[in-house]
């Protein structure tokens, strides 16, 4: 969990869950995207907080975040250009809500869904 002092004293703090969220958005919203990776129990799908942190694992250090995501996305779509729009997309976003850095994005390609 990462902290930001404030002038006054204030802190303020952002979870992981946090930034999962922002992540899921962002991919969600991508063509070519299908899901992330269902590989999980059944107890992950009742649990949907469990379920992102398996899919979508955050590392903060200081003011950087380091993300790894796994994912199964469509047949038929660029890789390079899809992994491009979700670095730009994710880091662009992160910055803008939280001020954080996001130093790199590991993108791990599960599966290919033939659609």
């Amino acid at each position: 969990m990462y902290r930001i002092i404030e002038s006054n004293g204030d802190c303020i703090f952002y979870s992981n869950n946090l930034l999962s969220l922002i992540v899921k958005k962002e991919i969600s919203e991508i063509e070519g995207f299908y899901n992330f990776n269902n590989k999980f129990h059944f107890f992950d799908y009742c649990n949907f907080s469990n379920f992102l942190n398996r899919a979508i694992k955050i590392y903060q250090q200081d003011e950087d975040v380091y993300i790894s995501i796994y994912i199964n996305i469509e047949y038929n779509h660029n890789f390079n250009k899809f992994s491009k729009m979700v670095n730009d997309r994710i880091k662009y976003a992160i910055y803008n809500i939280t001020g954080l850095n996001v130093k790199y994005i590991n993108i791990y390609i599960d599966n290919i869904v033939f659609v």
